[in-house]
């Protein structure tokens, strides 16, 4: 059995890696955003031979996009072949429910080559187009390296002891399939610590602390085994994947961090930095210059015979150092456990002679270095075991956006409609919205004289940029909720009592569907003709709400959209050390909770929507957020109701302030939950009729919405000092 970084290192060092010809099965869908989209620019010039979109593809409900055009496909990979690219990634929309047209594509490749190497993306991982993607390109550029590797291990070995590798997971993986699958070995160190820590402890259930030169993991074992996640997995360079890894925390603190000591006041700082292999010249144990947290240890006590140097600190210096370590410990402790009960802790690898085991830790019922301990890495690569795999498929369906009217010059809302669990697979073409307002234009037999977007939430945010843009006409700041909603009918436009026709909507075949005067009389039909023709055409569909004139803009839509959501952007990019409170400030909104952790989430599509409930863990009690696509209400367990729509309950993670949306959410997360004021329009008594939490089936007697309010400016008015009339 062998764990290996070999693959890692080779992806980190850009070296060893195969051209790869990646074949997009999605038809007409998926084009606006095309595989290895923000890879870093060298690794993806080192990988990409040759990417193409080709037909194919499925729905939700496993109807085909569009048949396979083999010859179309021949002719790709023929000419792949004469760039000498024999490593070759392919990838179709759903395809972890309907795998044929994978299979399909693969034989035609064997029938051009029979030596080239092909990875089929439903064999790496699961639903997650983009995720899934990119850990098929990233196997299929390793896999002669792969190969060669493997090999050379095999011809050093007596002739009839098999080799294994060990994944990601703690199970074995046979030569030939590692070979063919080397993306599943990529976190197998910290697993395999995990699990001879567990053996040589006797504990099958607590935590580990596996402490190298540089860096101290900290993970749970459930069984004996590592509890894994699929959480906001990023394998190299912030590429994110689909694939199964051991959930950890990773500090930068080992036992060759060095320890920086303040001359003035002597406080200290320590790491992030380490001297790493060279420990053995540079630290003070070894009669080098550099205080290490080993010399800590040694200073301290906690460990002898390492080095030939005797070490003298202050009691000062070394006492800090402990501190920080506990403290950074506790903490880290905490945020892998799921519930307050108390729990063991093991520690292993070498560094872990900076833990005092006779410490009193938080949370903690004893702590443990079991003999041995320094090759716990070792011992678990020799006991891992098979595994199999077993993936369902239950069937989804849709979700929604928004409204307008019409007059002289006009100007149209745009958005997508759709359930976001099925748009996080079946990704957009790019040309779904406009051809919903060319449709609309033609039925007019007038222009429409700018765009906006029809709310400003998720990818829907940008879709009035960038259809006015292909239209070249102007986009207006603005947008008709103030944020996102589930329903059409929930547009200010439309609660106001304005046309709902005509309005189009568009399928990634670039069929389209008109709503007229003649069969639509109410925003409610308007919805609910849209859900449903959207539901045939699988959960992912463009939408142009009715047209609505200068005047009309003016009084049914939310002026500055773009400009509050660029000042956000902008309050996260430019003050990273307090992003979240940062971001709370440019909304004028509320930090709920600064630091939790998502110990569940369920998940279903109903009548058209993503529906559910999660709960996010924080200190002393639990804080549950039910959703309807959109976050509807937080309240604690007990019952206390903390926020409601239409005020923007948003999720973001702890350590970025990235947002989290409803469809990608998962167990693991850590996360802070900030709410943001809804617009004045939007909390009348009017519109909370529509979108205030009673309107989403909610009975809360005992509790009274108090909206707040806050100015919007325009990013124009800030940095041009200029006022324009709408």
């Amino acid at each position: 059995m062998v764990g290996t970084t070999h693959f890692v290192n080779a992806l980190l060092q850009r070296q060893g890696l195969a051209k790869v010809c990646t074949l997009r099965l999605c038809g007409p869908a998926t084009h606006a955003i095309p595989p290895m989209t923000n890879w870093p620019q060298d690794l993806k010039d080192a990988v990409n031979g040759l990417t193409a979109f080709v037909s194919g593809g499925f729905f939700l409900d496993g109807s085909i996009i569009t048949p396979l055009d083999e010859d179309k496909i021949r002719s790709l990979v023929r000419r792949a072949l004469t760039l000498d690219i024999s490593s070759f990634c392919v990838c179709g929309v759903f395809s972890p429910c309907q795998k044929d047209q994978e299979e399909r594509v693969a034989e035609i490749i064997h029938e051009e080559s029979s030596t080239a190497y092909i990875t089929l993306s439903h064999e790496i991982a699961g639903l997650g187009l983009s995720e899934r993607e990119n850990a098929s390109i990233l196997n299929a550029s390793l896999r002669p390296l792969a190969i060669r590797t493997i090999r050379a291990l095999q011809g050093n070995l007596p002739r009839r002891i098999p080799l294994f590798l060990t994944k990601n997971d703690g199970t074995l993986l046979s030569a030939e399939d590692s070979m063919r699958w080397p993306v599943f070995t990529f976190a197998s160190g910290p697993t395999n610590s995990m699990i001879g820590a567990a053996y040589l402890s006797g504990i099958d259930n607590g935590i580990v602390i596996d402490v190298g030169g540089t860096s101290m993991d900290i993970g749970f074992i459930v069984n004996g085994r590592p509890r894994q996640t699929q959480a906001n997995v990023r394998l190299i360079d912030d590429i994110r994947v689909n694939v199964s890894v051991p959930d950890i925390v990773s500090l930068p603190l080992g036992g060759g961090t060095i320890i920086h000591v303040n001359e003035n006041d002597g406080s200290i700082r320590v790491g992030p930095n380490s001297v790493g292999y060279r420990l053995d010249q540079a630290a003070l144990a070894f009669g080098g210059q550099t205080i290490t947290a080993t010399d800590i240890a040694l200073a301290a006590g906690l460990t002898s015979g390492i080095g030939h140097s005797t070490v003298k600190l202050s009691s000062s210096i070394v006492e800090q150092v402990l501190d920080y370590i506990k403290q950074s410990t506790t903490r880290n402790i905490d945020r892998v456990k799921t519930n307050e009960e108390s729990v063991p802790v093991i520690l292993c690898g070498g560094g872990s002679i900076l833990m005092d085991i006779n410490q009193a830790f938080a949370g903690v019922t004893e702590i443990i270095r079991p003999a041995h301990y320094a090759v716990c890495n070792a011992v678990g690569a020799a006991l891992c075991s098979i595994s199999a795999t077993i993936d369902s498929i239950v069937d989804l369906l849709p979700s929604s956006i928004d409204g307008g009217d019409q007059r002289k010059n006009l100007v149209a809302a745009v958005g997508f409609m759709g359930a976001p669990t099925v748009s996080h697979e079946l990704l957009p073409n790019g040309y779904e919205c406009l051809l919903a307002v060319n449709a609309v234009e033609k039925y007019l037999l007038k222009n429409i004289s700018a765009i906006y977007t029809g709310e400003i939430g998720g990818s829907n945010g940008l879709m009035g940029l960038l259809v006015a843009a292909s239209k070249q006409v102007p986009c207006i700041d603005a947008d008709g909720v103030g944020r996102a909603f589930p329903r059409l009918d929930q547009t200010l436009a439309l609660i106001q009592g304005c046309c709902p026709t005509p309005a189009c909507l568009c399928d990634v075949r670039g069929e389209t569907v008109m709503c007229t005067d003649a069969t639509i009389s109410t925003a409610q039909q308007l919805e609910d003709t849209f859900r449903e023709e959207c539901t045939k055409r699988g959960l992912f569909t463009g939408v142009c709400l009715p047209p609505i004139t200068g005047e009309e803009l003016k009084k049914y839509v939310f002026p500055y959209s773009l400009s509050r959501a660029w000042f956000l952007g902008e309050a996260k990019f430019n003050h990273r050390s307090d992003a979240i409170q940062a971001v709370a400030r440019a909304g004028h909104g509320r930090v709920l909770v600064s630091d939790g952790k998502v110990i569940s989430v369920e998940r279903h599509t109903t009548a058209g929507f993503a529906r559910g409930h999660l709960t996010i863990e924080i200190v002393g009690r639990n804080l549950v957020i039910d959703f309807q696509n959109e976050n509807l209400i937080a309240r604690f367990d007990d019952g206390e109701i903390l926020a409601t729509v239409p005020d923007l309950i948003t999720l973001v993670e702890q350590d970025s302030a990235e947002p989290v949306s409803t469809e990608t959410i998962k167990y693991g997360y850590r996360v802070s939950v900030l709410v943001l004021p809804a617009p004045e329009a939007m909390t009348t008594p009017r519109a909370l009729e529509t979108v205030g939490i009673k309107a989403f089936g909610y009975d809360l007697p005992n509790y009274e919405y108090i909206p707040s309010h806050a100015p919007i400016n325009s990013v124009w008015d800030v940095f041009y000092k200029k006022d324009i009339d709408v």
